[in-house]
């Protein structure tokens, strides 16, 4: 379980601010729009940055002092950081590794996650030769062999086209449910994961976060920016879902 309690971190003229609880093993999904404070949010969450006042709890454990290094996080950020001069292998293997040697049970768990993605035999490939959606299930290879219950995804898949998008979601959610993670991912594309989140979270202009348990929870009881940056002005249908 996840605590964000009363926290509170000012970026530039706005405060991030708010109160919720994340479930184990949920997926949840950060949304509201550019500049929120969706990536500020998750790096208080990893230990990138520190709440200026609040707590955040991981299984009521307050983790505000602990290093991203000890946190039980993993994080894929939106540009996937591959270094360009090394393989699939090492892109991956870092994660465990800093000088890149790696015993004979690291290279089989560099295998083993590699095939979990969909790229087992890319070992000797480099990032220039892959493709966008094939350099981020790298990115998430890597996140994943860290081997930590929570993985916070930075608007991974939004330099993807629809089909690549729904397609690296897909894999995405077999590994939340085979690895019973605790996922949390922000997005601008909403629409296309509603229907398989389990929470929501809603950033609005003035940094508050606003929490819910469904899609239609926060459709009908959250606040109406929420329903203006999902339509505009467009008319509004309420969801069954």
């Amino acid at each position: 379980m996840l605590e964000l309690l009363n926290v509170e971190r000012k970026v530039f003229d706005k405060v991030i601010k708010g109160h919720c609880t994340i479930p184990s093993y949920s997926l949840t999904a950060i949304v509201g729009r550019s500049g929120a404070g969706k990536t500020t949010t998750l790096h208080m969450i990893a230990g990138i940055i520190n709440p200026d006042s609040g707590s955040i709890r991981v299984n009521q454990q307050l983790v505000n002092d602990l290093p991203p290094s000890l946190r039980p996080v993993s994080m894929l950020f939106q540009n996937h950081n591959l270094f360009p001069h090394l393989n699939v292998q090492n892109n991956i293997g870092i994660a465990l590794s800093a000088g890149l040697t790696f015993s004979e049970v690291e290279i089989r768990s560099i295998y083993d996650v590699l095939e979990n993605v969909g790229l087992q035999g890319y070992e000797q490939r480099y990032p220039d030769s892959l493709s966008v959606g094939e350099q981020q299930r790298v990115a998430l290879a890597r996140a994943l062999l860290r081997d930590k219950p929570f993985l916070l995804l930075d608007e991974p898949f939004s330099a993807c086209d629809p089909g690549m998008r729904k397609q690296l979601m897909s894999l995405l959610i077999g590994i939340h449910k085979t690895n019973k993670l605790t996922t949390i991912i922000s997005t601008h594309h909403l629409e296309e994961i509603k229907d398989v989140i389990h929470n929501l979270i809603f950033i609005d202009s003035n940094g508050m976060l606003h929490y819910a348990e469904t899609y239609k929870q926060m459709i009908d009881s959250g606040p109406p920016e929420f329903r203006d940056y999902m339509y505009g002005n467009a008319l509004f249908v309420p969801s069954d879902n």
